[in-house]
């Protein structure tokens, strides 16, 4: 019971609260639509109450969006964590033991992001270092 209630602990109210306002529902509204109050839902928007299986099915049914996107996991609200994965593979080439795509599966999208910002600017600090290189050699 403790391990399913700790899936829930990322649960991100901000998300379920943008969620709420792109279907234009107000907090009653929407706190009579998922069965329970305006108090409690102000309370899970605002990360003060945990969700529970039951709310989080609700949650997603009448708001739409993924799982991975309430748990921070995406950005996008309407992509799983592993189909952005797929999605940045077919972009850029990663490989080794520490880009496994089991490990891959562990990183949020934000820090997959910074991950490929770093592999960026190293490639491109290498590259200006090759050109002073050239440059001083002339």
């Amino acid at each position: 019971m403790e391990l399913v209630m700790d899936m829930y602990k990322g649960f991100r109210g901000d998300r379920l609260k943008s969620m709420r306002l792109k279907k234009d529902l107000s907090l009653d509204k929407c706190a009579e639509l998922l069965g329970t109050n305006k108090s409690t839902l102000s309370r899970i928007e605002n990360n003060k109450k945990p969700v529970d299986s039951e709310m989080f099915s609700s949650i997603l049914e009448l708001l739409g969006g993924t799982a991975d996107y309430y748990m921070g996991r995406v950005e996008d609200p309407y992509i799983t964590h592993s189909e952005y994965i797929d999605e940045i593979k077919k972009y850029h080439l990663i490989g080794g033991d520490m880009f496994a795509p089991d490990k891959l599966e562990e990183l949020s999208q934000e820090r997959f992001e910074a991950l490929l910002k770093f592999a960026r600017d190293q490639y491109r600090l290498n590259e200006l270092e090759k050109e002073l290189k050239e440059n001083k050699e002339r």
